[in-house]
């Protein structure tokens, strides 16, 4: 049986993060916050599930020692992920709209990064090469590789 490395099944990853916090059963964690969720989502996991169950358990221990019940982006170990931008208070009166075209833009460059072509990223992401395209186009982003 093959099972494909968790950097290309986030998808599970709430599944997963749920499953070990309930194993670790030592601290009164109630969950995670969607931030610290979406940080862990943009992380590659060279070591798989076993990785993530080491930043989880050095998470846990981060958010009890500094008195939460709720991981936050915090309490995530330096260089475990990547980081999301600072909080966009007072910025525009489109933060959330600004947030998810970042997000979206995000995703889809990766993509484009892990399976090199427009064609197979818009598979990947659930799209016709033309509607990514489009897409694409609409948040600026720019891709050399035409497929």
């Amino acid at each position: 049986m093959t099972l494909p490395p968790l950097r290309h099944r986030l998808g599970d990853l709430p599944a997963l993060v749920a499953h070990v916090m309930q194993q670790d059963g030592r601290h009164a964690m109630r969950g995670i916050s969607p931030e610290a969720l979406e940080v862990l989502g943009t992380y590659e996991f060279p070591g798989n599930v076993r990785e993530l169950i080491g930043i989880l358990r050095k998470a846990v221990m981060e958010a009890t020692i500094s008195g939460g019940n709720v991981l936050l982006p915090s309490h995530l170990p330096p260089g475990s992920a990547a980081t999301l931008p600072p909080p966009l208070l007072n910025q525009s009166p489109n933060i959330l709209k600004n947030a998810t075209s970042q997000a979206k833009a995000a995703y889809i460059r990766r993509a484009l990064k892990e399976h090199k072509t427009i064609t197979a990223a818009a598979a990947h992401l659930g799209f016709s090469r033309e509607g990514l395209s489009r897409l694409m186009s609409s948040l600026g982003i720019k891709n050399s590789q035409e497929t």
